[in-house]
């Protein structure tokens, strides 16, 4: 849906949609597939090893965690442009796009999944601090809520890394990177886990959202021409498997290792170069072909809080089909030809009746910049 602060940039959607589709099939190939390899529930650290470049796609397919969260610093940076950002209204535009939906699969899970209420862990969770211990627990209702916590607690810092970025240049933006790459590293040789510290904190996750603000800045500026970034979506989509590849025969997010701990600056960069260069070539898509991939992005945030659930309630009722060979494939199948239609209609009406309803109150959050 469209913004009252920016203009609508179609391209946004197509790769929203994309990182939907891909955590969906991530957790059906882990959840449904590990169930139909050794009919237990899946571990969460237990790593999957990908047989090929093409299959870390989806085998390390929680990179599009990251996707999201570049998108989210590129948009806001994009919108905002030269004008200051008012806080006020930005964090209720904010509140109106994240909590409606957010409010409603919580109250489900409750009711679904009461064993683990606590006054303690709602009001943790409901103040956006779901990824840090104590949080709610409402089972695959909340199992993708942490990462909606980080979300949030980048939209507080926003307005004040804009007016940073809009004083002071991009270089300023990666000082910072420097400096959370720095803590994460102390805090590493303190005794805290890598993959805790890169995957569920902001303090990981801040590599991306400063790099897609960086590349926000850039795109907006056209310091990159179009046709050099269209050249460059190749490289940098292959850049992206090969590297997924190598992450995954490394030992992929569980490794406690130091790499793992400079992961979200490289994976960060790496969707901050496909994105600029995917929405040049957006623009030459045909209108229908450019709808029909706004499609699925427009529902991409109910399809990434609402797939969770509906894949656990598959596999717990065992809704699924030999459709081919192999455990793996066989989840790949029935997550794209069985899950996947039901998420969507799912998500479409969830979209229509709690999100839709919101986003119509948003209101203009800019203000002439005194930068």
């Amino acid at each position: 849906m469209e913004s009252p602060n920016f203009k609508y940039i179609p391209g946004i959607d197509h790769l929203r949609g994309f990182a939907a589709l891909l955590i969906v099939l991530y957790h059906g190939l882990r959840v449904l597939g590990w169930d139909l390899r050794f009919h237990t529930p899946a571990p969460l650290a237990e790593p999957i090893v990908a047989n090929n470049p093409l299959s870390a796609i989806v085998v390390e397919g929680h990179t599009a965690v990251a996707l999201f969260m570049v998108l989210s610093g590129l948009i806001f940076t994009l919108g905002a442009g030269q004008d200051a950002v008012r806080y006020g209204p930005f964090l209720r535009n904010r509140v109106l796009r994240i909590y409606p939906l957010f409010l409603f699969v919580m109250l489900v899970g409750a009711v679904f999944e009461p064993h683990h209420l606590t006054v303690t862990g709602v009001a943790q969770t409901l103040l956006c601090l779901g990824n840090l211990p104590g949080a709610v627990d409402l089972g695959p209702f909340s199992s993708m809520f942490w990462t909606v916590a980080i979300e949030f607690q980048f939209y507080v810092l926003f307005p004040l890394l804009h007016q940073l970025l809009l004083r002071h240049g991009p270089l300023a933006l990666m000082v910072l990177l420097g400096l959370a790459a720095g803590a994460r590293l102390i805090l590493w040789m303190l005794g805290v886990g890598a993959f805790w510290l890169s995957y569920f904190t902001l303090l990981g996750r801040i590599d991306q959202f400063l790099l897609g603000m960086t590349a926000g800045w850039f795109y907006a500026r056209r310091r990159w021409s179009r046709p050099r970034l269209r050249w460059g979506l190749a490289p940098a989509a292959v850049t992206v498997v090969v590297a997924l590849f190598v992450f995954n025969r490394l030992g992929g997010w569980p490794a406690n290792t130091w790499w793992n701990l400079a992961w979200p600056s490289a994976e960060g960069a790496m969707w901050a170069a496909v994105v600029p260069c995917y929405l040049a070539t957006a623009e030459l898509l045909g209108p229908r072909v450019s709808r029909a991939l706004t499609a699925f992005g427009v529902i991409s945030y109910s399809v990434y809080l609402l797939h969770f659930p509906i894949i656990h309630l598959f596999v717990a009722r065992r809704w699924w089909l030999p459709l081919v060979e192999g455990p793996q494939r066989n989840s790949i199948a029935n997550t794209l030809l069985i899950i996947l239609p039901v998420v969507t209609l799912v998500a479409t009406a969830t979209y229509h009746l709690v999100e839709r309803p919101f986003l119509r109150l948003r209101t203009r959050y800019l203000a002439a910049s005194r930068a």
